[in-house]
């Protein structure tokens, strides 16, 4: 009786918290809930596309009887792989019924992380920005396309929760979001050097890595147990890829996307193994040869330079203002040296700049970025709608544009970080 009274008096308050969100906070939630209608109808009539990939892949494990990442190569971290693959067996592998539980877990997931952002950048940035930023968000396409059949939105909700916690002192569970978020792409690890010097005392930081640690271990354990080579080459295998979409793809002469991988036989395989019998070749995606070899030793460099030089940019009086900034220096700067770029990684890395950015720089850098993602779609989708094969163009437009907004992004928080640094060397 004292668990049923107890959850009824946890009901009516979070219904009182709710309509107390809502009174005060009455133009996000009209814009909110207008975005949540507009997403349950387009997402309801638009054609099947990308989403016959996830379920073909699961059709290929549920007939062979195949285990992931145990008897077959997974190319994500079990989270961002296995979230979906119970409702492909649910559907029965029937395409148009697994292609609604998709968008509807994704839509979920995207609505919800638009509310972790605003309640983010409310806090640190004010009212102001945080409708500003709602609102780039809603306005962005490329977001609201990609989002059905990405499963970056995943990432991007456990990033943002973790930041939330974060900000609300609470370590254990940041540490466990970080690794939740880890789990789904690999890069959301990044979070975990601006939250060592966020949380000041040690125990805090004994917490927040043992969380993240064990978060890690734990959702790994059952795989590494059962055949740890075949889960290591899940992340391992990333390395032999080539480069795409990129700048640096350009430079290195690949002017394709980065969907050419190996046959599926190779999934069998441990990729250590595959490596001494099968050589890198230019034109094989998953094996790739590069023409300059060097690009990929000085797109690490840079990388592991980006994540030093944010963590040496944090000053002592590391505020919430200067954090925001740094976790979107961080993942915009490795993403700008990253080897490839996706049209769904918008999904993440749009509202990674608009919590980063203050007042109109969000839309100064937001809306290149988003051009620069519809010109990539359109160079892969507009076959037929010019009489001429604008594919190269529209891409290495797309590609310049995206590559000067990050490059401006980085260079932006840098330069306020660096500047509030000074401030306080002044002041000592």
């Amino acid at each position: 009786m004292k668990i049923v009274q107890s959850g009824v008096a946890c009901g009516k308050l979070m219904m009182s918290k709710t309509r107390r969100f809502c009174t005060e906070h009455r133009g996000f939630t009209l814009l909110w809930g207008c975005y949540a209608v507009a997403l349950a109808i387009i997402y309801a009539v638009l054609p099947i596309t990308y989403e016959a990939n996830w379920l073909y892949f699961f059709r290929y494990l549920f007939r062979n009887g195949a285990l992931p990442y145990i008897q077959c190569r997974v190319g994500y971290p079990p989270i961002g792989f296995l979230t979906y693959m119970p409702f492909a067996w649910l559907a029965g592998c029937n395409l148009t019924l697994f292609a609604f539980c998709q968008r509807a877990i994704n839509g979920a997931l995207l609505l919800s992380s638009m509310l972790l952002m605003y309640i983010v950048i409310d806090r640190v940035w004010g009212r102001r920005d945080a409708v500003l930023a709602s609102a780039v968000f809603v306005a962005s396409a490329s977001t609201f396309r990609m989002n059905m059949v990405s499963n970056d939105v995943i990432a991007l909700f456990f990033t943002l929760l973790a930041l939330y916690f974060m900000l609300m002192k609470r370590s254990i569970l940041a540490g466990m979001n970080i690794g939740f978020a880890t789990m789904v792409k690999g890069f959301p690890a990044l979070l975990f050097i601006p939250a060592l010097k966020w949380f000041k005392d040690e125990k805090s930081v004994l917490r927040l890595a043992g969380a993240f640690f064990m978060t890690i271990y734990f959702i790994s354990l059952p795989f590494l147990v059962l055949d740890p080579f075949m889960y290591v080459s899940t992340f391992v295998h990333h390395w032999t890829r080539g480069p795409w979409e990129t700048v640096w793809a350009l430079l290195d002469g690949w002017q394709s996307h980065g969907g050419f991988l190996h046959p599926d036989f190779d999934q069998f395989f441990y990729h250590f193994q595959l490596l001494r019998i099968y050589p890198l070749l230019r034109n094989d995606h998953a094996f790739y040869a590069w023409r300059y070899p060097d690009i990929p030793i000085a797109l690490t460099i840079c990388q592991f330079a980006i994540v030093a030089i944010s963590y040496l940019l944090i000053g002592k009086k590391f505020d919430e203002n200067s954090l925001l900034r740094d976790v979107g220096l961080i993942f915009l700067g490795y993403m700008l040296f990253f080897k490839g770029y996706s049209p769904q990684f918008t999904v993440f890395l749009l509202p990674m700049m608009l919590i980063s950015l203050k007042g109109l720089w969000k839309v100064c850098l937001c809306v290149p970025l988003e051009i620069s993602t519809i010109l990539q779609l359109l160079a892969w989708g507009s076959e037929g709608w010019f009489t001429y094969d604008y594919h190269m163009p529209i891409l290495v437009s797309g590609v310049i544009i995206r590559t000067a907004t990050l490059i401006a992004a980085v260079g932006l928080l840098s330069f306020q970080l660096l500047k509030i640094s000074k401030m306080e060397a002044g002041f000592q």
